[in-house]
């Protein structure tokens, strides 16, 4: 079922409504925006509150023209990994004065959240031929497992761990350098990159940091 907000009656805001109410941490966040005012400037911004961990986006924003008619489709991608919890997408008319409408939804956290000081999401694309910006292809959401290697700055192997259902996954590092990297199956596909990451300090399993491994799918 679909979530729908509006705000204020007055000034006639747009009508935010997203596709559900609840999205995974690498994924896109679309709507559906309708009263508009064709060819006008709007401001969509999506803002996740609660604890942000250092390498989660908690928000993200983009101005898009409305066209001719008075329903356009907007999405929001993290470029990363969002922070987990409540959150709401907004759309404004970029005018002084202006009220904006707004739809809440919830971000799940990694199923790895809690179980390391080092928190991350393998995240593999493309996952289809043809990518528009309203319309942004999803990566993979529930990868095959995957053994990732953490390597410290010696090279040597300092832990290992295997992907979750929902591709997450976590490690319990020392403050220091690391370079992750998958282990070869031994299929050519996906490709996955090795990622590079500096774990600080004050990374904890109640407050983590966060990272992004990421591979090539082939699709084309």
């Amino acid at each position: 079922m679909l979530a729908v907000a509006h705000i204020g009656a007055t000034v006639r805001p747009p009508i935010v409504t997203v596709r559900s109410s609840e999205v995974g941490e690498i994924d896109a966040v679309r709507a559906v925006v309708t009263r508009l005012s064709p060819g006008a400037v709007y401001l969509v911004r999506f803002r996740v509150g609660g604890r942000a961990g250092a390498g989660c986006r908690a928000s993200a924003s983009v101005r898009v023209r409305a066209g001719s008619g008075a329903r356009m489709r907007v999405a929001l991608v993290p470029r990363g990994m969002w922070c987990a919890g409540q959150g709401v997408v907004s759309v404004i008319k970029a005018r002084p004065g202006a009220r904006s409408g707004a739809a809440r939804l919830r971000v799940r956290p990694a199923q790895a959240l809690g179980r390391g000081d080092l928190v991350g999401r393998l995240l593999l694309g493309p996952t289809c031929p043809v990518e528009r910006a309203d319309d942004p292809c999803d990566p993979v959401a529930r990868p095959a497992p995957v053994t990732l290697v953490a390597l410290d700055a010696s090279g040597s192997e300092a832990a290992h761990t295997v992907t979750l259902g929902d591709g997450s996954f976590a490690f319990d590092l020392p403050a220091g350098s690391y370079t992750l990297r998958a282990e070869r199956s031994g299929a050519a596909l996906p490709r996955i990159a090795d990622a590079r990451v500096v774990v600080r300090a004050q990374a904890s399993r109640s407050l983590p940091q966060h990272v992004v491994v990421t591979g090539d799918t082939g699709i084309r």
